[in-house]
């Protein structure tokens, strides 16, 4: 059983690991949430640790205020991540060439092309089994899951990439109103826990 399984059922004593483990650090951040676990358990086997801080609601407070600095630390680092590709994409908005203002909008367009592409090609696919030989109905099935699983963390990377460009064009529309746009996940998250840390302080 991988560690970030193992770790996955600490996310109902600290439910902003669900955020964490699922963003690009998840490693990173799947480590010293076992370092964590096994300091303050004593045991060096993660599934033992984390099986006695479930069983000791002691031991889920202290992994709660143990967890505080590094979620902290990570949601700031994924903040201020977000803030350099806000940045970069308000440099495109702002160049006076036409190319790398249309840059990201071609790139919106392609995805919904290719996107389209795929789906027609995969119904297409299915459509023509189901009529001209359903006996290997489930073979192209099997494949076809295949392959959308395999792209699918290359459309989880694009779509990603299209979730930024759609707030960011969001938040210009705020500042272009007059107003204030809401801070980001990750920035709401990071200033909860900065509060929790001083409030303990």
């Amino acid at each position: 059983m991988g560690l970030l399984t193992i770790l996955g059922a600490l996310t109902d004593v600290v439910p902003s690991l669900v955020h964490a483990f699922a963003g690009d650090k998840a490693g990173e951040v799947a480590d010293k949430t076992a370092d964590v676990v096994k300091t303050i358990t004593g045991q060096s086997d993660p599934q033992k640790a984390v099986d006695a801080i479930k069983a000791d609601p002691k031991l889920q407070l202290e992994f709660q205020k143990a967890m505080q600095p590094v979620l902290l630390a990570h949601f700031q680092a994924e903040t201020q991540r977000l803030q350099t590709v806000n940045e970069t994409m308000r440099a495109e908005y702002a160049s006076k060439d036409a190319y790398v203002r249309r840059a990201r909008p071609t790139y919106l367009y392609l995805m919904a092309v290719t996107w389209f592409i795929q789906m027609t090609a995969f119904s297409f696919v299915l459509g023509y089994t189901m009529i001209e030989a359903p006996d290997k109905l489930p073979q192209i099935i099997t494949a076809l899951t295949s392959i959308f699983g395999a792209l699918f963390g290359l459309w989880g990377i694009a779509l990603s990439v299209v979730g930024v460009y759609v707030k960011k064009r969001s938040d210009d529309k705020q500042l272009a109103a007059g107003k204030t746009p809401a801070p980001g996940i990750m920035a709401a998250l990071a200033q909860r826990i900065k509060g929790k840390l001083a409030n303990a302080g």
